[in-house]
């Protein structure tokens, strides 16, 4: 009993993280006035380069457990900030449209990485392993459970990112600036502040935490969903997830973390026990299937019973033009 507790609330922690850090990627950017369709995309991207440099260090250094962790980790998180400035010159520069910009993104990453998986995971494993699979071991156990020590540091340093991130906007004249360039970019150009070097830096802070979020996901694999051995090209769209949990969170960080942390509890809940007897029933193609729904259908009741509460940025979507004030 113990040790299913364990394994769940293992289970929960890395998912939360997972939703929490994607989630909190759109705040930044939609607090700017970016609509960050990308999420699913950036997410995909930092998983993608998360699970090949992984895949090499293990191929190469094997019996290394997770000490190698923060390689890939530091070069998935550069490498999705490069992505995210590149969204970024799009919608800021080029005053492109930010829906469809974002839409492309995800398609595009999703087809190249769903492309990429098998041939990658075959030419780095020298054709053992089939497809991508960045395998790092955790080794710490607490109290002999099936807790892992590896998720509860990560835990604690993701919340205090997050705990840090919620203080610097609410309190700082950096963050009050962040929320009103939202609102009203005009207003604060007119105080002479430059509008567009916060959305630039809102770019960039949601490339590394889209990164984290969706290295997290790799780390995680089958910890969180079972059925996730491998590197399947997708982050089981949870990205999507991270922006409706920024909806239903009404675009205030507080309450998109105690969110993120619900969906965590109840997709990880159901995944460990209604699902079993589901499938019982079922039989297992049916209940994949409620799965992989489930945390969708979630989603859309958070919608119905939260979003119609919160105001979104008022300039949200909008580009600012520095002549039309």
């Amino acid at each position: 009993m113990l040790l299913e507790i364990s394994q769940t609330l293992n289970a929960i922690m890395l998912l939360f993280i997972v939703l929490g850090f994607g989630a909190a990627a759109g705040y930044f950017c939609e607090r700017v006035g970016i609509v960050n369709i990308a999420i699913d995309g950036q997410m995909i991207f930092g998983a993608l380069i998360f699970a090949i440099f992984g895949m090499i260090l293990n191929e190469n250094l094997p019996n290394q457990g997770g000490m190698f962790f923060l390689v890939p980790l530091l070069i998935a998180t550069v490498a999705s900030v490069l992505l995210s400035l590149l969204y970024g010159y799009t919608v800021i520069k080029l005053h492109a449209n930010h829906v469809v910009i974002g839409t492309a993104i995800n398609l595009i990453l999703g087809g190249a990485a769903t492309f990429l998986t098998r041939p990658l995971g075959s030419a780095i494993s020298n054709g053992e392993i089939p497809k991508l699979q960045a395998s790092f071991l955790p080794e710490i156990r607490i109290d002999d459970s099936g807790f892992f020590g590896e998720t509860l540091i990560i835990s604690i340093i993701a919340l205090l990112i997050l705990i840090f991130a919620m203080v610097y906007i609410y309190k700082s004249r950096f963050g009050l600036r962040f929320k009103a360039i939202g609102d009203n970019p005009n207003a604060v150009d007119a105080q002479g502040v430059n509008v567009n070097k916060y959305k630039w830096i809102a770019m960039i802070i949601s490339g590394a935490f889209a990164a984290f979020a969706g290295s997290i996901f790799i780390y995680g694999g089958s910890t969180m969903y079972p059925q996730s051995a491998f590197f399947e090209g997708n982050v089981a769209g949870l990205g999507f997830l991270a922006l409706a949990i920024v909806l239903a969170g009404i675009w205030r960080l507080p309450f998109i973390t105690i969110a993120a942390l619900g969906f965590a509890i109840i997709t990880t809940v159901f995944n460990r026990t209604l699902a079993i007897e589901i499938q019982n029933a079922l039989g297992t193609v049916q209940t994949g299937k409620l799965t992989q729904a489930f945390p969708f259908i979630i989603s859309l009741l958070a919608l119905i019973a939260f979003s119609w509460k919160g105001v979104a940025p008022k300039a949200l979507g909008a580009h600012f033009n520095k002549s039309s004030r």
